[in-house]
């Protein structure tokens, strides 16, 4: 088995709810960056760490709100894991957030381990990795990683 295996915005159509897909068993550590959930993502937490930056929910910050569908717009949600993970290769400590039951919660600040913990590049190599769903969020537009702001979900 291999020590880390990371998800993209894994793809939901025609996958949601079906075997095989990526999952915490298939490493010691799988990380997974939701960007479009429900919609072009998968809409199942599957990672030994999930990790929702602005929720994981279109439309993400910076991407049009008014869009054809299949048009290059259309994906941009979907497309704003990859260029979050790329910016977190030259920035490792652009993209902090907190574990937290819901997107909710993290908005009013009721996360009970408010632990930061790094998305991206550095997250497989924390010392200390809690299992489950991390929030955060990010800038508009590049850069995207609001460090320490990210983690604070009254941020705006």
């Amino acid at each position: 088995m291999s020590f880390w295996s990371g998800g993209l915005d894994p793809a939901g159509p025609f996958f949601n709810f079906l075997e095989p897909h990526l999952s915490y068993h298939d490493a010691r550590f799988v990380d997974i960056i939701h960007t479009d959930y429900a919609y072009y993502g998968i809409a199942v937490s599957t990672g030994t760490v999930d990790f929702f930056p602005n929720g994981g929910h279109r439309i993400q910050p910076g991407c049009p709100e008014k869009i054809k569908v299949f048009s290059a717009a259309d994906f941009c949600s979907h497309h704003r894991s990859w260029e979050f993970y790329a910016e977190s290769v030259t920035n490792e400590s652009s993209f902090l957030g907190v574990h937290c039951s819901s997107w909710p919660d993290f908005l009013s600040g009721n996360c009970n381990n408010n632990t930061p913990i790094f998305m991206g590049y550095r997250a497989s190599r924390a010392p200390n990795i809690m299992e489950g769903n991390v929030y955060l969020k990010t800038a508009a537009q590049s850069p995207f990683g609001l460090e320490k702001k990210g983690a604070q979900g009254t941020v705006m």
